[in-house]
């Protein structure tokens, strides 16, 4: 399982003199594994499959206060939406989001 805070991206691009731009920030965030490689007065970035769970991660700034933590499940394939039963064996604890990210106390006994 992969989890993680979800990042926030100009998704639908930037504008600027030449017409519309992907967000490098993003680019940056999902090619992150591959260095990237200079052809001439170009600069080449690659994406490394392994790590296609990102695209996940990432939302555009209209979402950005929604402050989402995801779970993924790279190894279970759904074409539509599906909800998941899961059976807990041990009691519930809840915590503050930012004590959550930060660890502090999250050991259940």
């Amino acid at each position: 399982m992969k989890n993680g805070k979800v990042n926030y991206f100009n998704i639908n691009g930037i504008a600027s003199e030449g017409g519309i731009v992907g967000d490098m920030k993003c680019f940056e965030y999902l090619c992150q594994d591959v260095s990237p490689k200079k052809d001439g007065n170009k600069t080449i970035i690659s994406f490394n499959a392994e790590y296609v769970y990102r695209t996940l991660q990432c939302k555009d700034i209209f979402f950005q206060k929604e402050q989402e933590y995801r779970f993924i499940v790279p190894t279970i394939e759904i074409e539509y939406p599906k909800e998941f039963d899961i059976n807990l064996d041990t009691q519930i604890k809840l915590f503050d989001f930012d004590d959550f990210i930060r660890g502090v106390d999250i050991n259940i006994k």
